[in-house]
């Protein structure tokens, strides 16, 4: 019974996380081509902030309701209202502050008005109602998939339909404007508790407890997750952020949607199993394993056709360096891996030890913060990302083998498993000549490879088939 409300969760959330990263991807390469390199700069800019506003305003209230016992109670859920708005019109009034001092810092003075004005669709993040989350302690995700679905609809329809009029960056302002809008409807419209903002004391310390250390993670993981397109967008120019942002697009809409798959399903999987170090233990391998194959899904074909795929969608004039995409794909393959033992943090109720394990991904960022100052390409910049994102997920794990039930040596040997096979896949893609119809070829062959060696490892009636046709087919020697 729980194995199939996981997939069922699983099933609708990925597709959900999947329409909400074609959706991006969609109205990234609608904006694109209308205004060109240097103007999608100053919207990739747009977008940036907004994301910062919606990652720093989220204390990880809504994980508080799947996570702490009280959470299915309407107090909870009237507190975590509170807090998320209180939340949000901090980082309103912030963003209303900094925006002409950004303007002036890519030399946009002009974006001042729709930077200052993304405090609007923030607002209206901050008001919405959370209970479609709280329904999700018991595997249903209905409620997310409407509010989802709606916000990135929304967002690209008007990005079109703004970006033909207008044909510039205020395209990507009204995008999120209307995904903001239709997302705080549609929660409300769904929600069957009425929504409320009250404080109460035991519930709400509780929640600050737990949102406290995720506020400083969030501002981390920003930092090291996204600070690289700021440091671009500032220490080089807008026409490489724009190269930058285009290659990010293609490769890190994957990484949201497992990222999110996750978070959403790994998180009440392994909660429910924190009782039991033995049974959480397996649980624990088990979704590592799990994620490990995810990101190997992801890596083989970008770093094979991920150039072609970048031309194709966005035009000749965004076409990255093989190497730029090569750097991206494995920054987001141990960011996908990171988030494994940080859910496992939440899961365990110790989020207070998550900053700390992420912070060494600002190593990174200080990398390429050195190498934009010593004026180095974009390439170097990037793999002084991927090293922050190595370490980060070393951190995790460490952290997490620290403070949860650590499984020891077979994670570290999962580790050393996904290193080996991530030098297998640059190995294949630095020897195979440029065919753009062989390269195809393996992008689509190596993750349907990888899918059934790891249903053959894990299914044992299937490993009991594959075992009896090989010995069938074993040379008979007498």
């Amino acid at each position: 019974m729980m194995r199939r409300k996981v997939l069922s969760s699983g099933l609708i959330v990925g597709m959900v996380g999947a329409y909400s990263v074609l959706c991006s991807f969609a109205r990234n390469v609608v904006i694109a081509r209308m205004i060109g390199p240097a103007e999608f700069g100053v919207a990739v800019m747009l977008a940036t902030i907004a994301s910062a506003i919606d990652i720093l305003s989220d204390m990880g209230w809504d994980k508080f309701l799947i996570q702490n016992p009280q959470g299915h109670r309407p107090e909870a859920l009237a507190v975590v209202h509170l807090l998320k708005l209180l939340s949000g019109a901090v980082f309103a009034v912030l963003i209303l502050l900094l925006a002409p001092l950004i303007a002036q810092g890519i030399e946009k003075p002009g974006a001042a008005l729709p930077l200052a004005l993304l405090s609007i669709p923030a607002l209206f993040r901050a008001t919405m109602s959370v209970d479609y989350r709280r329904r999700q302690r018991d595997f249903d995700f209905k409620g997310e998939a409407w509010v989802e679905v709606s916000r990135y609809s929304a967002d690209l329809l008007v990005a079109v339909v703004v970006g033909l009029i207008f044909k510039s960056y205020w395209a990507m302002f009204f995008a999120i404007l209307a995904g903001g809008v239709v997302s705080c409807a549609v929660s409300h419209i769904l929600a069957t508790t009425p929504y409320r903002l009250t404080w109460h004391p035991m519930i709400g310390a509780t929640a600050l407890a737990f949102g406290g250390p995720l506020f400083a993670n969030n501002l981390i993981v920003y930092g090291a997750g996204q600070g690289d397109r700021l440091l671009v967008g500032l220490g080089l120019d807008l026409q490489m952020l724009a190269i930058y942002a285009a290659t990010l697009t293609l490769v890190a809409g994957g990484q949201v949607v497992i990222s999110r798959l996750i978070i959403s399903v790994g998180l009440p999987y392994l909660a429910a199993r924190r009782n039991s170090d033995d049974v959480y233990k397996v649980a624990f391998l088990r979704t590592g394993t799990a994620v490990m194959i995810a990101a190997l899904l992801l890596l083989v074909p970008v770093t094979l056709i991920g150039v072609d795929v970048v031309a194709l969608f966005f035009g000749s004039r965004f076409r990255p360096p093989d190497s730029l995409v090569i750097a991206v794909a494995l920054a987001q393959a141990f960011n996908i891996v990171r988030v494994w033992p940080t859910v496992g943090q939440m899961a365990c109720g110790a989020t207070n030890t998550i900053p700390l394990a992420n912070m060494v991904r600002l190593a990174g960022l200080a990398l390429a913060m050195g190498a934009v100052i010593l004026n180095q390409n974009i390439v170097i910049v990037a793999y002084c990302i991927v090293a922050g994102e190595i370490a980060g997920a070393i951190s995790a794990l460490t952290w997490h083998h620290r403070v949860c039930a650590g499984a020891g040596w077979p994670v570290i040997a999962r580790m050393i498993g996904f290193a080996a096979a991530i030098m297998a896949v640059l190995a294949i893609e630095a020897v195979i000549p440029y065919s753009p119809l062989l390269r195809l070829s393996i992008a689509v062959a190596g993750p349907l490879i990888i899918m059934l060696v790891a249903a053959i490892a894990v299914h044992e009636p299937l490993r009991g088939t594959f075992a009896r046709i090989a010995g069938g087919i074993r040379p008979n020697i007498h």
